[in-house]
């Protein structure tokens, strides 16, 4: 699988959410759509996969840990 994969923080508005799409559509790629709230999050998705294509999954982040620290929601192993 060729397939790059690629995490884009903050994407559920703004920039980020641009990106995501013009990574999806332009470049095939698969978009893991980082997002503190999940319900904007989740709404981002579904924006993404109606103008610009399907490889897109929802990661809630959770901040606050300290300056350098991130977790996700949910365990990714690098594919």
């Amino acid at each position: 699988d060729n397939l790059k994969r690629i995490l884009v923080t903050g994407a559920n508005t703004g920039i980020g959410l641009a990106l995501a799409k013009q990574l999806v559509a332009d470049y095939g790629c698969h978009v893991y759509l980082g997002s503190r709230n999940a319900e904007r999050g989740s709404r981002a998705v579904e924006d993404v996969k109606k103008n610009a294509g399907e490889n897109v999954e929802l990661l809630t982040i959770v901040s606050g840990l300290g300056q350098s620290n991130m977790q996700c929601n949910t365990p990714y192993s690098v594919r």
